[in-house]
């Protein structure tokens, strides 16, 4: 599961990372994180990982095709 922290500055995202990543948290994940760029250039990134387990492999292939497709 990923979980968006609050935070009081747009240019600064933090995530907390938990369990297994599913496909679908993949999904919700990387356009916040798109958006933030697209909209400000730059971004700082929080990655908090609580009782993290990993991906399945589903999220990994995203992962891994995405790379070779985009910029970030």
């Amino acid at each position: 599961m990923i979980e968006q922290l609050k935070s009081n500055t747009e240019n600064i995202l933090g995530f907390k990372m938990s369990g297994k990543l599913h496909d679908q948290d993949y999904h919700d994940f990387v356009p916040a994180l798109e958006a933030a760029i697209k909209t400000h250039g730059k971004v700082r990134l929080l990655a908090q990982f609580h009782d993290f387990h990993g991906w399945d492999l589903h999220a990994l292939w995203d992962d891994i095709s995405r790379r070779w497709h985009s910029p970030i």
